[in-house]
């Protein structure tokens, strides 16, 4: 937070949450002039009971902005570049679009489920691998249909 302060003196950032689970650390920070634009912040952890250590999971935080609402997923998960590895990789990203917030999920509190976010965004260590296929021109494997093709092979 002090070096973000040093470098930023113009401008003034107040540290909003934190969260740290499973060695992955989230630092939600804002500029002071948005901050009382937040609210419906919540943040939760899940664990992946069958990956190749016991470390994998994930921290996400759900938050409002306004009217839109946003949730960061910060994973690790299982490594392995076989297709058994991926599909584990697949079903662990599954598990945190559809465990998170559970325990916040009544009926009251459907706008926690990871779909009913306006943003949705992934990331950490996911320990996917993209192979590109040598027969594409980088161009056709930057648009969306070459991403997958690149993604499946």
């Amino acid at each position: 937070m002090k070096c973000l302060t040093e470098h930023a003196a113009e401008e003034k950032y107040v540290l909003i949450r934190t969260y740290d689970q499973h060695g992955l650390f989230t630092l939600f920070i804002a500029k002071k002039t948005v901050q009382t634009r937040i609210s419906s912040i919540e943040t939760c952890s899940l664990n992946f009971p069958y990956s190749d250590s016991g470390s994998k999971g994930a921290s996400i935080v759900r938050f409002c902005f306004d009217d839109t609402s946003f949730v960061f997923s910060n994973c690790h998960l299982d490594g392995g570049d076989t297709e058994s590895n991926a599909k584990t990789r697949h079903g662990q990203l599954l598990q945190v679009q559809e465990g998170a917030f559970k325990q916040e999920r009544g009926t009251q509190y459907q706008q926690y489920d990871v779909e009913n976010h306006t943003v949705k965004v992934f990331f950490g260590d996911l320990n996917f691998c993209l192979f590109p296929d040598e027969s594409l021109s980088a161009k056709d494997q930057a648009s969306p249909s070459g991403i997958d093709k690149v993604a499946l092979n």
